[in-house]
């Protein structure tokens, strides 16, 4: 049913200045749209029901820098520094097939709406061959995900022996395979769910390859252009945020993941341009790209262009409350630390739960200049929803006196019962539903919807076939030889 209502949860409304407040309501769904929220609605023929007492209905969250497409990397990369997490990354293009990125980017799409994220910055850096990232994206497409699918260029190994050697770094079909895929229905439609965005890393180029890389980028009409950044010890040059912005091209449609080793000038810098960061606490610490940005007192207004991404699903969850709990306390610990080495005990935290949502959701609506579409529960706004159960013992007190904290510090995966993405139920009683398949199609020109769904069953299967392929062919590759290549490529002390 294209009309649903959901009645009598407790929704987590932003207001003014993002202050979080709760009340109970009855949210009605027309179409992809909210388009009243009420004490009390009457049910409108042909209505769906939808039972919220006793629940929260939050807004999705929103993840504004993710790689989809490493679902098979799980189990590989936990323990990895980012050094080794390239050297091993860079093997896959001898491995991965377009099929096998269809699979990995539905997997980590699916894996991200179970955990309540519904739309997602996708830094798709698997474009080996101009097939990938079709596939890539047909899989984005089929999860029901809203997603900006950055589309990237890779780098991308010629020969890893006996010496390392990359192919070109912008090949001949990468532009026109961008401007085929920004064509689509699927993409170029208003109402479309997925969007085009571009993801790049390549500013060793000079400035006026990169302009003109930018002005084709824009004349697509694409909005969104992501790029890593974190400035490593002893790299005092190393700014992008200077550098964009001495090009030009430094404005509000730029997140850049990590910031790491961000000065308060780099800030200022972002501010100036409403520009975003966006911040993936739980990689970041374990990859060694420097402490998080977020939550910062070292950093004055990072929080306000700062936004959150899980970034790698094969180290961390993909959830995006674990990203929000990782980030809050990892700043409480540092602030802890501080007050504690001058010899006060804290009086009290330095951000609190509802912080840490506010960046999960609004914020990042913000970094995707999506602020009038996503990222709260209004009238007029997508209907993104997310309905957690509140009896879990985990939930149980916390729910009923504050709903935010629950979510932030008591949730899990288990306690999100549904998820709405663009009006439609994607995730119901704890479980995921199945996808109805969307292919790419070289003899149209297009994607196709194959009229068929694929069970999670099906997808699990064809995710450990590619995993299993991979890890046999690792033996074959000299990884430290690797580790020393990307140190070199990337200037990695």
């Amino acid at each position: 049913m294209s009309t649903k209502l959901l009645k009598g949860g407790t929704v987590i409304l932003h207001g003014e200045n993002d202050a979080l407040s709760f009340t109970k309501a009855d949210i009605l769904v027309e179409r992809n749209t909210i388009s009243r929220i009420e004490w009390s609605i009457t049910v409108p023929p042909g209505c769906e029901i939808i039972d919220c007492r006793d629940k929260i209905i939050s807004t999705g969250f929103v993840d504004t820098h993710h790689h989809m497409w490493e679902s098979a990397l799980k189990g590989l990369c936990e323990d990895l520094t980012c050094v080794s997490y390239f050297a091993q990354m860079f093997t896959a293009s001898f491995t991965f097939t377009p099929d096998d990125v269809y699979w990995g980017n539905l997997a980590g799409c699916l894996e991200a709406i179970d955990a309540g994220t519904t739309t997602v910055l996708d830094f798709a850096h698997m474009n080996w061959t101009k097939d990938h990232g079709k596939q890539a994206l047909a899989g984005t497409i089929t999860s029901g995900i809203r997603s900006v699918f950055a589309f990237a260029p890779t780098v991308t190994l010629k020969q890893a022996y006996p010496k390392p050697e990359i192919t070109d770094l912008l090949p001949d079909w990468f532009m026109p395979t961008l401007e085929q895929l920004v064509q689509s229905k699927h993409i170029k439609t208003d109402d479309a769910r997925v969007s085009m965005g571009f993801a790049f890393d390549y500013y060793f180029m000079p400035q006026d390859v990169v302009i003109d890389i930018f002005s084709k980028v824009r004349s697509l009409g694409i909005d969104i252009v992501t790029s890593h950044w974190a400035r490593f010890p002893g790299q005092v040059d190393n700014n992008l945020p200077r550098l964009l912005k001495s090009y030009g091209l430094l404005d509000e449609r730029i997140v850049l993941s990590h910031v790491g080793g961000a000065t308060v000038e780099d800030v200022q810098l972002l501010n100036e341009a409403k520009a975003f960061a966006s911040a993936s606490p739980s990689v970041e610490m374990t990859m060694g790209l420097g402490p998080p940005v977020c939550f910062r007192h070292d950093l004055p207004n990072m929080d306000s262009v700062c936004s959150l991404g899980v970034d790698c699903h094969h180290s961390t969850s993909g959830s995006m409350v674990n990203e929000m709990r990782v980030g809050l306390l990892s700043a409480r610990g540092a602030h802890a630390v501080q007050s504690l080495a001058d010899g006060v005990v804290p009086d009290k935290v330095c951000r609190t739960a509802h912080d840490a949502y506010i960046m999960g959701t609004i914020q990042g609506a913000r970094a995707l200049c999506m602020e009038d579409q996503i990222g709260s529960i209004k009238v007029g706004k997508k209907a993104d929803l997310v309905i957690f159960g509140t009896d879990s013992p985990a939930m149980t007190g916390a729910a009923h006196y504050d709903p935010v904290k629950a979510i932030v510090m008591h949730s899990s995966i288990a306690d999100v019962d549904m998820v709405i993405v663009d009006g439609v139920i994607r995730k119901r009683n704890g479980k995921l539903l199945p996808a109805p398949g969307v292919i790419w199609s070289d003899s149209n020109e297009e994607f196709i919807e194959t009229g068929t769904t694929i069970s999670w069953k099906e997808i699990s299967a064809a995710v450990l076939e590619t995993q299993q392929r991979f890890v046999s062919k690792l033996p074959e590759f000299d990884m430290e030889q690797l580790k020393a290549f990307v140190r070199g490529l990337y200037n990695i002390p």
